[in-house]
């Protein structure tokens, strides 16, 4: 996990390669530059000649983790599909990747660094723009194996291939809601099923519903233990004093203005009436209190919004109705100004969670809550056969809200960013992995 082989001088080389071990190790939140400096042997005048100063050196360390992250898992896929004479032997192929995207602890971790970058670059534009770009190379490089496979005629002639792939890669990033969850965690065979049957069903020839391979369940090994978390750590009480309160108010409004680098505790202060010992109070330190602020964003939404769900599932009477429900959850989701800061609030606090093991531990339980909500209605479709009986609930639940939380990549692309092509392939997914 280091930089890419180039010229550097190797001063920067040694500084660049501690930073981002130290962000691998430790997270945004437990990165200190006199650590990193004495690691690489350099000294602060070296920092501010090559970097600038020690957001240059984050900014891109994290850029040098991002392209690692994305270029560990195109290589199997290529060889695979270059082989490949037939519809079925690209399927196969194409499920079997899907299968390793949750399984495979290399493509787990890139997948998890890849969404810690994403919200460290949600509040740094000049970060932003450089993911951008690399997703864009990445966007790229697995167009152009699908591409391979539409000229030799194996897969439907008129799939927009970039919008595909934006939101193919947006299913595999949602795999982190499963694995940040403290009962599914990380490897979910329904998570897999959902994933393969939608991923595949926009390819099919003929449009028709995929059927399910006993094959594909092959080589899933489900873990006992999530290595995300640890027995040891559970979530932190937050206090409903007043002044617990307000602090972290103060906090909120500046990660989402400025961001975690400027959480400064006078900053914090400002207004309150009160001393930096009640931080310490209510708090522990700065670093509780960023995590309690962001458990708080984490869960923000409308508290109907579960509710109005619920009852519009309990109106459907047929099984399009149903569908049509789900439709209309897609589409709000994409296109509601509300649920989109949402989904970009919820990236950046789960980026900053990931290093952070009492943050996750309360987004992780929270999630759950949420999950276990919306699996009552995955249920009662199932009573009502409007939906599949070999899907797990819950599991069918993460699957179905990571796949929302995924649009992120592609709404940070310029010219994929069309609600209407994301909205096709997800609706289209939908029913190829839930009918």
């Amino acid at each position: 996990m280091k930089p890419e082989t180039r010229e550097l001088h190797p001063t920067k080389k040694a500084i660049l390669d501690v930073a981002i071990s130290e962000l691998n190790g430790q997270g945004q939140g437990g990165f200190r530059i006199a650590h990193v400096l004495e690691e690489s042997n350099a000294s602060f005048s070296s920092l501010y000649h090559h970097f600038g100063s020690r957001e240059g050196l984050i900014r891109e360390a994290n850029a040098e983790r991002f392209i690692w992250s994305t270029k560990i898992d195109l290589t199997a896929l290529r060889q695979a599909s270059m082989q490949t004479t037939t519809t079925e032997e690209f399927f196969d192929i194409a499920a079997r990747q899907i299968v390793r995207v949750g399984t495979d602890p290399l493509l787990r971790l890139g997948r998890q660094q890849r969404v810690e970058v994403l919200g460290f670059a949600l509040t740094d534009p000049e970060l932003l723009e450089q993911i951008i770009q690399l997703q864009r190379t990445q966007i790229t490089d697995l167009a152009n194996i699908i591409e391979g496979v539409q000229r030799r005629g194996l897969i439907r002639q008129d799939l927009d291939i970039e919008n595909y792939v934006a939101w193919h890669l947006g299913i595999q990033f949602g795999h982190i809601l499963t694995e940040i969850d403290p009962t599914l965690g990380p490897v979910s065979p329904t998570w897999n099923k959902c994933a393969i049957l939608s991923s595949l069903q926009p390819l099919t020839l003929d449009r028709e519903p995929i059927e399910w391979l006993s094959t594909w369940d092959e080589g899933v090994t489900l873990e006992q233990k999530n290595p995300l978390f640890s027995e040891k750590i559970s979530p932190q009480a937050i206090s409903d004093h007043p002044t617990a309160k307000v602090l972290l108010a103060n906090t909120i409004a500046i990660l989402e203005t400025v961001g975690e680098e400027a959480v400064r505790l006078p900053l914090v202060l400002e207004g309150t009436g009160t001393s930096v010992t009640s931080i310490y109070h209510f708090f522990g330190n700065r670093e509780g209190l960023i995590a309690a602020a962001n458990a708080e964003r984490f869960v923000n939404r409308s508290a109907g919004t579960i509710e109005d769900f619920t009852q519009a599932a309990r109106d459907a009477v047929t099984v399009d109705d149903f569908f049509d429900f789900l439709k209309k959850n897609l589409t709000t989701n994409a296109l509601d100004e509300t649920f989109i800061r949402y989904r970009w609030t919820r990236a950046e606090v789960l980026g900053s969670a990931l290093r952070r093991p009492h943050l996750l531990a309360a987004i992780s339980l929270t999630q759950r809550v949420i999950t276990n909500q919306f699996a009552t209605i995955t249920a009662g479709a199932q009573e009502r056969a409007f939906i599949r009986s070999d899907l797990d609930p819950a599991g069918a639940v993460l699957w179905f809200m990571g796949m929302q939380a995924g649009r992120i990549l592609t709404e940070i692309q310029p010219g994929l960013n069309k609600n209407e092509e994301w909205l096709d392939f997800a609706v289209e997914g939908v029913h190829g992995a839930l009918r």
